[in-house]
Order: C-alpha cells, then structure tokens, then sequence
C-alpha cells in the first residue's frame, strides 16, 4: 500500500511538471514561439521567471497569484491545468496501474486539454497537438506488437475519415466550412489512441446534434448560426466526447467551463 501511495504521488509530480510544459505550449504555439527560448517571464513587467517562482501550483500560492516584482496578478490558468494534468496523472495509474494503458490515458488527456484551451481561446489546433499526437500514439502502439500498431493506424484513419464526413455533412447544412482541418487531424490522433471502434463511438451524435442545430438555426435566424457559432458547437461536443471516456475527467469539463 505504501508503494502505491508512493507511485501514485510520483505520478502526480510528474503531472505537475507535463502541466507547467503545456501552460508553455498553450501560450506559445498559437503565436509560432519557441518552447525553449526565451524563458518564461511575467506578462505585465516582462521580468524573468525564476525557477524559484516556477514550482507547479506551490509557487503560485506562495507568491499569492502575483508577480514578485510588480505584484500584478498571475492568471489561475497556470495552477489550475498543471493541477489539472497532475490530478490525470494520478488518475491514470489508479485506474491502469503501471502500464502502457496508464501512459496512452495520461497522454491523450493532457493533449486534449492543451487543444481544448487552446482552441476556444484562439480557434486554431497547432499542428504539434495534433500530428505529435498521432506520432505519440502510434509509438504507444508498439508496446502492443505488430497487431497494435496496425489497430491504431486504423483507429487513426477511421477517425481522420469520419470526422472529414461530418465536416462536408455540416458544410452543407450549415453552408459554411463547418469543421476546419485541425479538428480532422485532431480525430486521427485521438484513433490513434483509442482505436477505430472507439472511434465511431465518439462521431455517432454527430447526426442528432447537426439535426438539432439547423432546426435551431432555422427557428432562430439569429446571425450567430450565420457567424459560426456553429464550429464552437462542433468544438464542444468533440471535446467533451473524448475526455468523457478518460478517468477522472469531470474535473476537465468543470475546469474548461469555468476558463471560458
């Protein structure tokens, strides 16, 4: 029991430190900066960030959510998705124990998190979620032989193509793009995860939320169906589908709410 306890506080550390990584992705990629260079510093005074100001979740209670230097507040999105990836972590292990399993679950959850923030704060999915993703799954794979590896290449491809279909379907109901290429590449990714019957799982209440939506639109004739609010849509139900299936994930629904 002692061990466990011991993993599992490992796995939450770890957590920690992948969530402070993607805080950096998250502000980074939509703008094409480097992850490496410069180092982090406060977005009010542009001061430096000292390792000592940059423990996941501790620093940000010790300095009270505020600069050091120019005691301007520091975002609650910094502690909330390291905790968040840390709480996933430690999830993932409980739930899989030390396997492969544990490490896909972690992974996809931390991914998708990083795409969720990303994408309903700037409406792109950089390509280093999505492809490093797929990448990353794939790899994943291996662990399960050959057989595994070709069942993620076909969860990747069924879930590239299915979300493509819904794309072109809601292009034409909505009569606008409906769906843009980040959210194609992100499925693929996500069936490289999860395989391909998982897969059409997750795109099956594709048809009964474009059927609500259009009637909707239609009742309403308000000019935000005309201005896309539509792909939001699109944004959460996807969303919410995959991190439904991975453990602990009420807390990501919450989390996501509350930042938007």
């Amino acid at each position: 029991m002692g061990t466990d306890i011991v993993l599992v506080a490992g796995a939450v550390l770890l957590g920690l430190c992948v969530g402070s990584f993607l805080n950096v992705c998250i502000l980074r990629l939509p703008r094409d900066e480097s992850l490496m260079r410069p180092r982090s510093t406060c977005p009010h005074c542009k001061q430096p960030i000292a390792w000592r100001d940059n423990i996941p979740v501790f620093s940000w209670l010790w300095l009270r959510g505020k600069c050091r230097w120019c005691r301007n507040p520091i975002s609650k999105q910094y502690p909330l998705i390291e905790a968040l990836v840390g709480v996933l972590f430690g999830a993932s292990l409980l739930a899989y124990g030390m396997t492969l399993h544990a490490v896909a679950a972690a992974l996809l959850g931390t991914l998708l998190l990083g795409i969720a923030i990303t994408d309903a704060r700037h409406y792109i999915i950089p390509d280093e979620f999505t492809w490093g993703g797929l990448v990353i799954g794939l790899l994943l794979a291996l662990g399960g032989g050959v057989n595994g590896f070709l069942q993620a290449l076909l969860g990747a491809a069924v879930g590239f193509v299915l979300l493509w279909l819904v794309g072109m379907a809601g292009t034409w109901v909505f009569k606008e793009e409906a769906m843009g290429g980040g959210d194609v590449k992100m499925m693929a990714m996500v069936g490289s995860f999860v395989g391909w019957r998982a897969c059409c799982s997750l795109c099956s209440p594709a048809p009964r939320w474009a059927r609500s939506f259009s009637s909707r639109c239609r009742s309403r004739r308000s000019d935000s169906c005309r201005s896309g609010y539509s792909s939001r849509w699109v944004r959460s139900w996807r969303s919410c589908s995959v991190m439904r299936s991975l453990p602990g994930t009420g807390i990501f629904s919450r989390a996501i709410k509350s930042d938007g």
